[in-house]
């Protein structure tokens, strides 16, 4: 096709299950995406993949507004990272994203979660699910098994729990707020 909606190379498996996919890039007739580089399944009528002059990938969205940007219809968008260790199926390996309810961060493997600055780990959840902090002032902290976050070395001027000025534990879910 040579149009103003789009310049085309069509792609077509005429066999059971096959799809006819486009390759274009966006004409004139498109409002704000003239000369984008689309990928598109044809037959389910689908933008899969769009990628702007300035270099921004849209993966489900036609406008993608960073360097790369996900959209999922379904409210369930994510990213999987794997290894040869992790294996490459559903549920292996680190999942990020967002659904309809939160965002969230999945590490299916049986190995710690770690944020980090400055090259360290500041923040780290350990497979069993226990929380270790990096470093405080008084020594390293830790959580116990019943949840108590607990000085391992040193004492501090809180003692051997970390002080949380102004801040109170919510008995039922377990939640720490500060006001």
């Amino acid at each position: 096709d040579n149009d103003t909606i789009k310049t085309a190379i069509h792609i077509e498996n005429t066999s059971t299950g096959g799809h006819r996919w486009d390759i274009a890039s966006i004409g004139s007739g498109v409002s704000g995406r003239v000369g984008n580089l689309q990928i598109r399944n044809d037959s389910d009528a689908l933008n899969i993949v769009e990628i702007t002059g300035a270099g921004n990938v849209g993966i489900g969205i036609t406008s993608p507004a960073d360097k790369l940007d996900l959209f999922d219809v379904n409210d369930n968008v994510g990213m999987y990272f794997h290894t040869t260790t992790s294996g490459t199926g559903s549920g292996q390996g680190l999942r990020v994203g967002q659904n309809n309810s939160n965002a969230f961060v999945w590490n299916y493997e049986a190995t710690p979660l770690s944020l980090a600055t400055t090259g360290a780990a500041r923040l780290t959840v350990a497979a069993n699910g226990n929380i270790r902090f990096n470093t405080y002032s008084a020594g390293t902290l830790v959580t116990d098994g019943s949840g108590n976050i607990t000085v391992s070395s040193g004492g501090g001027a809180g003692g051997p729990y970390l002080p949380l000025a102004g801040g109170t534990m919510d008995a039922t879910s377990g939640n720490i707020k500060f006001p």
